[in-house]
């Protein structure tokens, strides 16, 4: 979907460097589900907290950067114990909030994340000016 936005995925999308960065971070969590020692879903998050702005307070947060589960692995719960995780790191730090963001042509996506009980609380929106 948007293929003049996201680019094919590839070897580059997200280099070992990427990841090691991220790791070496410690508000990072990398969460990571196997089955008979094979990676089937990985969450990839932070509990950096929403900064201050002279409209909004602070906000301690659990944010959700990625969540995927391997296509054959999907709706047999594996999606769901990795929010629970999420979850359960968040509680042992003090944090009661968990957000992300997912793209509105994700319908299994923003399904799944409703049926955890994520709700809509804004909404980012674009205009394409084609010909102008």
């Amino acid at each position: 979907a948007v293929p003049d936005f996201f680019k094919p995925p590839s070897t580059t999308t997200f280099p070992p460097d990427f990841w090691q960065e991220r790791l070496m971070q410690p508000a990072t969590v990398m969460l990571v589900a196997e089955q008979a020692g094979a990676v089937i879903g990985y969450l990839y998050g932070d509990t950096i907290g929403a900064m201050e702005t002279s409209s909004t307070y602070e906000r301690p947060r659990f944010y959700i950067h990625h969540l995927g589960v391997d296509a054959a692995h999907r709706n047999q719960g594996v999606g769901s114990a990795l929010v629970a995780a999420a979850k359960a790191v968040a509680r042992s730090q003090g944090i009661s909030l968990l957000a992300l963001t997912t793209w509105t042509f994700n319908e299994s996506a923003v399904r799944f994340f409703v049926q955890q009980g994520f709700t809509v609380y804004n909404y980012r929106m674009w205009m394409r000016l084609e010909g102008e």
